[in-house]
């Protein structure tokens, strides 16, 4: 009896949660950081000015977005574009460590009307793989 109660509230609470969900879209882009020492293949500037465009047509706006190989140096860039092309408040959060001998980071931008980025937690190693190349 009891199983069949649990199993009625968690059907009313699922579909309570169905009927307000609402679809989001999800950007991911490999913004290629320019390396140390070597001639630049990126520009902060352009790429920003394109999210911002992608972000405020409704054809292409998400509202999350993954930027990967991204310089620590331009992430207020990243951040400040995404509020622009979204029109609202952003949530941001970096990465501890990255790619290139960790000269450039991975950034997640959430839309604060959305969602909110509550806890932040980094995996450098789990079951005996070494992640982001971290040794």
């Amino acid at each position: 009896m009891l199983r069949l109660i649990v199993f009625f509230l968690l059907m009313a609470i699922g579909t309570g949660l169905a009927a307000n969900a609402q679809d989001f879209r999800v950007l991911a882009w490999n913004v290629e950081s320019n390396r140390p020492g070597q001639p630049p293949v990126s520009d902060a500037a352009v790429i920003g000015q394109q999210l911002t465009a992608l972000l405020k047509d409704s054809a292409t706006q998400a509202q999350l977005i993954a930027l990967s190989e991204v310089e620590p140096k331009t992430i207020e860039t990243f951040r400040k574009a995404a509020a622009e092309g979204l029109g609202s408040e952003v949530d941001c959060v970096s990465s501890g460590s990255g790619g290139y001998q960790d000269t450039d980071t991975l950034v997640l931008i959430a839309d604060k009307s959305r969602f909110e980025i509550s806890e932040v937690a980094e995996v450098h190693r789990f079951a005996g793989i070494s992640a982001n190349f971290v040794v």
